[in-house]
């Protein structure tokens, strides 16, 4: 079964799960065709049905294109987790450009809002001895 989860506010689809198993969907969750599947922010939740969302809303196309925004960073900050792993491995001082790097990939996931189609940070230089 395939299911798309939806954010409790705007009831956009973020998200995507996957069970194998009969499973009771959550309150902010749905059964889904592959299609949806593939592309959870195009749609809304309508009581318990799956609709498209409206392309003529652009309140809803901005808070999607940010929770787009959202996981990318979310995405960032997960890859860049590797990088502090090495630099423990390695006993190597994590670098002030990756503080301040995962700082701001944090900053752009906890934001309720923002510009959608500002760049994320610059992935710093690998630390030496990593």
């Amino acid at each position: 079964m395939l299911t798309i989860i939806f954010d409790p506010v705007t009831l956009i689809g973020v998200g995507q799960g996957q069970y194998s198993y009969e499973y009771e969907c959550t309150k902010y969750e749905a059964e889904c065709t592959p299609e949806q599947w593939k592309t959870p922010s195009d749609w809304i939740l309508q009581g318990s049905e799956i609709t498209a969302a409206p392309v003529s809303d652009p309140e809803i196309a901005l808070a999607a294109a940010w929770k787009d925004h959202q996981a990318s960073a979310q995405r960032a900050l997960d890859k860049s987790d590797m990088t502090i792993l090495r630099c423990y491995e390695g006993n190597v001082i994590v670098p002030a450009a990756w503080v301040m790097y995962r700082k701001e990939l944090r900053s752009i996931i906890s934001a309720s809002m923002g510009d959608a189609a500002l760049e994320l940070p610059v992935t710093p230089e690998y630390p030496v001895g990593t």
